[in-house]
């Protein structure tokens, strides 16, 4: 239905508008992509090699947002990103990192508070396990 509103000619933006659910309902732009960033993987090729701009895929099939139509807004090319430029994403990527050691620290006070005991060789067999069945 809404890839046929979009060969139709209808805006994209009225499309998304119409067909975004939950927390893609308020997003109107998702970017900065950058390559290999961990963007939506079966988005990439379509967002870096496939469309122009002002292009929009086809219906693309996602693991973790359901099935996505993506339009190509702007395209900046390759450089080598200015401190100003990656301030914000490096900021993020300390916090994520600072909340990850506070946590473990957590969750290893509590392991021994509670004294439980993990046993890696039995979770590797798990895995394995998990991974022939």
């Amino acid at each position: 239905a809404a890839m046929g509103k979009l060969t139709a000619g209808e805006p994209f933006e009225k499309v998304a508008d119409e067909y975004n659910l939950g927390e893609l309902r308020e997003m109107k732009i998702i970017g900065p992509s950058v390559r290999g960033s961990g963007t939506v993987p079966e988005l990439e090729p379509w967002l870096f090699d496939q469309l122009s701009v002002g292009e929009f895929s086809s219906v693309v099939p996602t693991a973790s947002r359901g099935y996505c139509i993506v339009k190509l807004v702007e395209k900046i090319e390759e450089h080598a990103m200015t401190f100003d430029e990656a301030r914000g994403a490096i900021a993020e990527l300390l916090d994520t990192q600072e909340q990850d050691r506070v946590f473990n620290e957590w969750l290893e006070a509590k392991r021994e508070e509670l004294g439980v005991k993990v046993f890696p060789e039995v979770l590797d067999l798990l895995d394995e396990g998990a991974e022939t069945t």
